[in-house]
């Protein structure tokens, strides 16, 4: 059990960390946008809110204190893991945008009634343009977080980091994103 519970603080410190860091690891020169359906920003406050209260009963459960989240903020972090997502795609640069689009947001258990769901989902596209401005591709993306994805299915963390993971893969086919560009 002990071990178990020293394998669950690893994991959480890993993904609070690289959530917490991914700014300051992102690529700033690449061109990406993040949008969220009128319904998701009028209540993202209250999204992101629930998200750190979640948060923060997970690291006082297993015992750790809890630090940088005031700057924590799934818009900020979606956006940066795609930018590392892109950035380890294409070492050598990218020209182009990328605008991923989230439409709906469903979490197993989450506080707020509207986004309660009996599983996690997200789903929304992925556009990626050209330097012009000319659409190149356009992938819709649906992703359901089974427990094998996440400790936490009651966060939208998780969800973000695996929806963000599909649509790299989509729009880049060549590319898988590896495990701890998303931990």
């Amino acid at each position: 059990m002990t071990k178990v519970l020293a394998q669950i603080k690893q994991s959480v410190l890993a993904v609070l960390f690289f959530s917490l860091s991914f700014s300051a690891l992102a690529n700033a020169s690449i061109a990406t946008e993040v949008r969220f359906s009128d319904y998701l920003n009028k209540h993202m406050a209250r999204i992101l809110a629930s998200d750190k209260k979640q948060i923060e009963r997970e690291w006082s459960y297993l015992g750790l204190a809890v630090s940088g989240l005031e700057s924590y903020s799934i818009p900020a972090l979606m956006e940066d893991m795609l930018k590392r997502g892109i950035a380890d795609a294409y070492p050598q640069g990218f020209d182009g945008r990328i605008v991923l689009q989230v439409d709906e947001l469903f979490v197993k258990g989450f506080p707020l009634a509207k986004l309660k769901s009996f599983n996690t989902r997200m789903k929304g596209t992925i556009q990626h343009f050209d330097t012009e401005g000319n659409l190149v591709a356009e992938h819709r993306i649906s992703t359901v977080l089974l427990p094998r994805h996440a400790l936490n299915l009651s966060r939208v963390g998780p969800i973000a980091r695996e929806f963000t993971a599909d649509a790299l893969e989509a729009v880049f086919p060549d590319y898988k994103v590896s495990e701890f560009a998303f931990l």
